[in-house]
């Protein structure tokens, strides 16, 4: 994919009268979601659709554990002195189930 420098910013903004969009039908989220979906790459779809386990976080509990200053400092301590990797291990390694499929990009 090639990446393109950013446009630059118009010289003027058209302001649009609110009163002429009333009675405009405005797309629902499930809408834009789909539209989406349409133009994200396959590889990406398919492997959404593929998905085995849940993609939501699972760490809930850990994360509320460090709600107050004092329990987010230690938690803060603990990262700088284990190092991110083992940190994530220790703390969200049950992120992904332990028979979770690989998922490969096409």
């Amino acid at each position: 994919e090639i990446l393109h420098a950013p446009r630059p910013a118009p010289d003027s903004l058209r302001i649009v009268d609110c009163a002429k969009l009333k009675g405009q039908r405005l797309p629902s989220v499930g809408d834009l979601l789909e539209r989406a979906d349409q133009f994200s790459p396959r590889a990406r779809r398919l492997a959404r659709a593929r998905a085995a386990f849940a993609t939501t976080e699972p760490f809930d509990h850990v994360v509320s554990a460090w709600c107050t200053s004092t329990s987010a400092q230690a938690a803060l301590s603990e990262y700088l002195t284990l190092g991110r990797d083992a940190f994530a291990d220790k703390y969200f390694s049950e992120a992904l189930p332990r028979d979770a499929p690989d998922v490969e990009e096409e």
